[in-house]
């Protein structure tokens, strides 16, 4: 994104979600920290959520989703899900892990909603450019 194109948009990198290396305590405390800033962070716009495509969403996963839902069902944030690892995986297994990540976010859709979901690998480049482009979409939307 050249900055001229957007230059009040921000990312912000939710450090720990999920495979830090740290105490439960201070993980679950992050954790809380994030849950609150999805569900009533007022700027928030879009928000990217990276899970490895041979194991799904995982319960972690969902419950984060959970707290931003009812922001996603009303349009007022953007979802985008990156299946990460999409180069480990064959056609089948591709396909597969794309239609159950589709199904497991019927939950979070509805009319106004703006819900994607892709394959992705930042070492073989897949859906690399795709993201981009939505994150720019997000990032220029006025």
């Amino acid at each position: 994104v050249r900055r001229d194109d957007a230059p009040n948009a921000y990312f912000a990198d939710l450090t720990g979600y999920g495979y830090a290396a740290v105490a439960r305590d201070a993980k679950l405390r992050w954790q809380e920290v994030m849950a609150n800033y999805l569900a009533v962070r007022r700027c928030l716009s879009g928000l990217v959520l990276m899970a490895d495509s041979r194991l799904g969403l995982t319960d972690l996963d969902h419950r984060l989703l959970e707290f931003v839902a009812p922001r996603v069902r009303n349009g007022e944030v953007k979802l985008l899900v990156l299946l990460t690892k999409a180069d480990k995986l064959n056609r089948k297994e591709a396909d597969a892990a794309l239609n159950a990540t589709i199904d497991a976010l019927g939950a979070y859709s509805s009319e106004q909603a703006d819900v994607g979901v892709a394959l992705f690998s930042a070492l073989k480049k897949i859906g690399v450019d795709d993201a981009a482009l939505t994150l720019h979409r997000w990032a220029t939307a006025s």
